[in-house]
């Protein structure tokens, strides 16, 4: 009988890239003119990473004796309902991801402008002059004009405020709607796929697999530009795919081109039959009879 083995532990592992150092260089660049500025591209491609990194960075340099000194927070926006005000909502949503939570009766009560004097009170308070919006293409126009709300109060009581707002391919479309809005974005960031020497060089850093690995080994160039073509250079998918690698080593395979496109295979084809099993299902529902009026 085989002795059951837990996945190993490994602590997160940011590697620091130069397109990571430059957008953090063009987003602070702009903080002094109180911007928005925009984080875009397709999903997994290392926009939270980098924000959680930026932010970590800031708030490690803190100080209260520095005047320019300043800290920074993300929360994740989610969608806006629209019975009480999608502005409101977004303000209240900025409190509790930032501040701690809101009174429900209190924001309630209060009117935009009041609620955002209230955000803006507490912003000043600790200081905090840089928010990440992750998933902000999730909020309505509306909901982003509460943002700025936000920010036109702080600039307003003297302080400085940049807006990140992190999102999909759709995030510029829904921005560039409103000249309100688009006016006040000083700086848009792409975030694109890796490219090959990136990709070694992550799969490097997490894994010890490949660690101390030769370079100059065809083999294991060979597997580096397997992991680069299967993943497509995405940061998302690069860490889970050698994660599966490393267990089916541990579980005594070798390690090899042929265990990686093993390993791609199976999920692949699980994936696949997956989704030809639902349209299955879906093929051999029986037909709904039509539904008869009231008489």
């Amino acid at each position: 009988m085989s002795t059951f083995q837990f996945p190993r532990r490994v602590a997160t592992q940011v590697v620091e890239t130069d397109f990571m150092h430059d957008v953090a260089e063009r987003t602070l660049a702009a903080h002094n003119s109180s911007p928005i500025v925009v984080w875009t591209g397709r999903s997994r491609l290392g926009k939270t990473t980098t924000a959680e990194w930026l932010a970590r960075r800031i708030n490690a340099a803190y100080s209260e004796s520095n005047p320019d000194a300043f800290q920074a927070r993300r929360y994740q926006a989610t969608e806006t309902p629209g019975w009480l005000g999608a502005d409101k909502t977004a303000m209240a949503a900025f409190h509790h991801g930032i501040l701690g939570v809101l009174d429900v009766g209190l924001y309630r009560r209060l009117a935009a402008p009041q609620l955002a004097a209230l955000v803006v009170a507490g912003l000043l308070r600790n200081r905090i002059e840089l928010v990440f919006v992750d998933e902000a293409g999730l909020y309505s126009l509306t909901a982003l004009r509460g943002l700025i709300t936000i920010r036109d109060h702080m600039v307003d009581k003297g302080g400085r405020l940049t807006l990140v707002l992190i999102g999909m391919d759709d995030l510029p479309t829904k921005l560039e709607q409103n000249p309100q809005i688009a006016g006040r974005v000083h700086e848009w960031c792409y975030f694109q796929s890796y490219k090959l020497s990136e990709t070694a060089r992550l799969v490097r850093k997490i894994s010890p697999l490949w660690a101390q690995a030769s370079a100059k080994n065809l083999e294991v160039r060979r597997q580096l530009k397997f992991i680069h073509q299967v993943t497509d250079g995405t940061p998302g998918r690069i860490v889970p795919f050698v994660q599966k690698v490393e267990q089916e080593v541990a579980s005594g395979q070798k390690l090899s081109v042929a265990l990686l496109k093993a390993v791609q295979i199976r999920t692949a084809q699980s994936r696949k039959n997956a989704q030809a099993a639902q349209q299955n299902a879906y093929r051999k529902q029986p037909p709904r009879r039509p539904t008869r009026g009231a008489s």
